[in-house]
């Protein structure tokens, strides 16, 4: 139960789907589940490298039960999502500033993640893991896009248009 208090606010998204070849979307709420890389082990007579070990400590597995299909996100971290030197600003008005410390803004060291579906090697996932998933991925002719429920209490986020 550890790993449950590892994730973020972010625990309920909104899962978007549609066919590449059509127009027809889907939206459902989906809570992601974040499972133990050293769970899915089958090969337990195997011993790992230090490289390996360090490897599968920060790879990030989530479960995305959906639209009738069990989805599991396989994702390691990338940094080549964002160019060297990249800065993130974010322009509010001086009297909307919190007096606080900054907020993170999702665009950390750290944050950038990609992957594959269910371990299908056609598929392609990449996502933001920090406030929340973020992002989208492709899989059997299908793109998914996610991000958390409340993304407009998100730092950047949209407001609500109800």
């Amino acid at each position: 139960m550890m790993w449950f208090s590892r994730i973020s606010f972010g625990l309920i998204a909104v899962l978007c789907v549609g066919v590449a070849q059509s127009s027809v979307w889907e939206e459902s709420t989906v809570v992601p589940v974040r499972l133990d890389p050293a769970s899915r082990d089958n090969e337990p007579w195997r011993s790992l490298t230090a490289e390996e070990r360090e490897k599968e400590a920060e790879m990030r597995l989530y479960r995305l039960d959906v639209f009738g299909k069990q989805l599991v996100l396989q994702l390691e971290p990338d940094q080549n999502f964002l160019a060297p030197g990249f800065v993130f600003h974010v322009v509010a008005s001086p009297e909307s500033r919190p007096a606080q410390e900054p907020q993170r803004s999702g665009a950390e060291p750290g944050c950038f993640f990609s992957g594959t579906v269910n371990g299908e090697e056609h598929s392609a996932a990449a996502l933001n893991l920090c406030l929340g998933l973020t992002g989208g991925f492709y899989f059997q002719g299908e793109e998914y896009f996610i991000q958390p429920r409340n993304a407009s209490r998100l730092p950047g986020g949209e407001e609500d248009e109800e």
